[in-house]
């Protein structure tokens, strides 16, 4: 189901009330909602590829959740309103915060001032208490533990505990492999997770989206009990991030399904083929200008590119040229370490990133084998653009 005007299409904000409030195209996906509250794990996790809607759903999480505003309204007519948690509506205190653009350069003092804009969002001066006081009067205070202190004075003041939600959390880790501060600045992001989540009585619930599920250089490494939610498992959650076959039939023509279905689909999640919910928004937003590609640039697509041997090559190629379906493992886990050099990367670790990022798809075979293919016209010509940067750059 969508709501909104479909020859209005919002490409440029990840932020729920811009769709509503302006009226723009807005596939319904708020069921995810139901599903994150009515989840009895305390800690999840979402890996999916890029452009597939994470940042749109978790922007909507926060919405409905935010006990700092009144959005019931911005939900009437959309699947949650007639929910049985739509009573969960503004009542919680919400740590919302995007990793999108942190650098290693800069990390500790982007993270300050989110934290900082939390702080000052939900508490008043008298509520600050010795610990956040101090943080706020020093502004060479980057303590990574200062979160923890947060969630406890905001479960005090409001009565409820409070949500993290963070989107896009692996994102530092993929654009900041090489740099001199890598090191450092992964430790900061572990102890600044661990601390505030780990065995802690007064978070409600953590929500994080991302791109891959990193293993060895995991910020979650101080824990113990977060969810994953992934593209390989089937699960509740499958036809909550992108579009579904049917939500397509709703916003494309058919004369047009064909010639979308062949660019855009084959995007496995589960036991689900979803379409790429971006490149088909781009389309729709100038039919005119007809199907091509629209994926950007990403700094996945950097890595694959750099990690292609002859080897790998030849099956791409293949790919691109013929349909060819590689029968492989695949690792559900991501070893940050063996991606940043080609001779330690293994075909697996090749071929795991580039199933998640969503540049191949996937059929499960038997236990860790797998068939993979490139899943549309779209994902082939990106391929092609990477093959020849590779060799002639």
């Amino acid at each position: 189901m969508f709501v909104g005007n479909r020859n209005r299409i919002n490409l440029s904000s990840s932020s729920f009330k811009d769709f509503i409030n302006e009226g723009s195209l807005y596939v319904d996906k708020t069921a995810f909602i139901e599903h994150v509250l009515e989840d009895a794990s305390k800690t999840l996790l979402f890996t999916r590829p890029r452009r597939m809607g994470k940042s749109l759903n978790i922007n909507t999480l926060a919405t409905f959740l935010d006990c700092a505003k009144d959005t019931a309204h911005m939900f009437k007519g959309l699947y949650i309103e007639n929910s049985s948690v739509f009573s969960e509506i503004n009542k919680y205190p919400v740590i919302y915060i995007s990793f999108k653009d942190y650098n290693a350069d800069n990390y500790k003092q982007e993270i300050r001032d989110d934290i900082v804009q939390l702080i000052e969002k939900y508490l008043k001066p008298g509520q600050f208490g010795r610990i956040l006081t101090r943080y706020l009067n020093d502004d060479d205070d980057y303590s990574p533990t200062v979160l923890k202190r947060l969630i406890k004075i905001l479960s005090d003041v409001y009565g409820k505990n409070p949500y993290i939600l963070i989107d896009e959390y692996d994102k530092p880790i993929f654009d900041n492999m090489s740099h001199k501060n890598f090191a450092e600045m992964k430790n900061y992001f572990v102890t600044l997770l661990s601390s505030s989540m780990k065995d802690n009585p007064y978070l409600g619930k953590a929500v994080f989206t991302g791109v891959t599920r990193v293993a060895k250089e995991n910020l979650f490494s101080g824990l113990n009990n977060v969810v994953v939610y992934d593209i390989f498992t089937p699960s509740v959650y499958d036809a909550d991030f992108s579009l579904t076959e049917e939500e397509l039939l709703e916003v494309v023509t058919e004369d047009k399904i064909a010639g979308v279905r062949r660019w855009y689909n084959n995007m496995r999640v589960g036991g689900n083929l979803l379409y790429n919910i971006y490149s088909v928004m781009n389309y729709l937003s100038n039919p005119a200008a007809g199907l091509k590609g629209y994926w950007t640039r990403t700094g996945n697509e950097k890595i694959l590119g750099e990690l292609l041997n002859r080897q790998r090559l030849d099956e791409i190629v293949r790919m691109v040229n013929s349909g060819y379906c590689l029968k492989t493992r695949l690792d559900q886990q991501l070893n940050m370490e063996h991606l940043k050099d080609s001779a330690k990367c293994s075909d697996i670790s090749f071929y795991t990133l580039g199933v998640q990022a969503g540049y191949l798809s996937h059929n499960h075979i038997n236990h860790d084998t797998y068939e993979i293919f490139i899943p549309n016209e779209e994902a082939k010509r990106t391929w092609a653009r990477l093959i020849l940067d590779s060799k002639y750059n």
